[in-house]
């Protein structure tokens, strides 16, 4: 399962958009409208099927292309150490 770091970035829900900072970067994060429709499941905690799962109900988009954008999501969160393994 996947958890948002919050040790590594502040971020708040502002108008149903992400406004994130990364910490250690001091930048600013662009979440898009997918990405803001994925975060608050990484707050709770969420695995890649419930990321994927989301953007299917949401966008209404084929579960092939919901898991190549979930898995282009969650690298980008990794590379930057926004993410952290959670427990169920």
């Amino acid at each position: 399962m996947l958890k948002i770091n919050e040790c590594a970035v502040e971020w708040r829900l502002v108008d149903g958009e992400i406004i994130a900072l990364d910490l250690a970067s001091e930048e600013y994060l662009a979440v898009n409208r997918t990405g803001a429709a994925l975060w608050p499941l990484l707050a709770a905690g969420a695995t890649e099927d419930d990321l994927t799962d989301q953007l299917v109900r949401v966008f209404d988009v084929p579960a092939p292309a919901a898991s190549a954008d979930v898995a282009t999501f969650v690298a980008g969160l990794r590379t930057r150490g926004l993410l952290t393994a959670a427990q169920r």
